[in-house]
């Protein structure tokens, strides 16, 4: 087995990250105060909009209960594997555009059934180390 780091089997374990909760609040703030400040919609269209963008969050919220990418891992070969907070595991492959830049990563997934996975890590979702390692191998392979 290769001591290279850059050629051995990589797992890593992904954590919650506070720069992607700090994204969202800040999206719907904006959104929640452009609708509260605007003064060319009547009342009743503004506490619709806003009724409309709490019941979004409320369903997004929940949406994201569900089962959720906790690891991944790429094999010497080439392979990735999803592993979730449910322990189900899928066999996928990178597909279309991925972003990788210094301080995000967008990576899209498709496993033989045609299921569709999007991960997107902020440089907070995991060991600085295990990022490094990932943005270089995902940029040369």
């Amino acid at each position: 087995m290769s001591h290279n780091k850059f050629e051995s089997p990589l797992r890593i374990d992904l954590k919650v990250s506070n720069k992607l909760y700090i994204y969202k609040i800040t999206v719907f703030l904006f959104a929640l105060l452009s609708i509260v400040i605007t003064t060319s919609l009547p009342l009743f269209v503004r506490l619709l909009l806003v009724l409309i963008l709490i019941l979004t969050l409320l369903v997004y919220g929940r949406k994201n209960l569900s089962s959720k990418i906790n690891k991944i891992s790429l094999s010497v070969m080439g392979e990735w594997t999803l592993h979730m907070d449910d322990q189900s595991s899928y066999e996928v492959e990178l597909y279309g555009e991925n972003i990788v830049v210094h301080f995000l990563l967008w990576l899209n997934f498709s496993s033989a059934s045609g299921q569709k996975f999007h991960l997107l890590l902020f440089s907070d979702s995991m060991e600085k180390e295990d990022l490094r390692v990932l943005r270089t191998r995902l940029r040369f392979n």
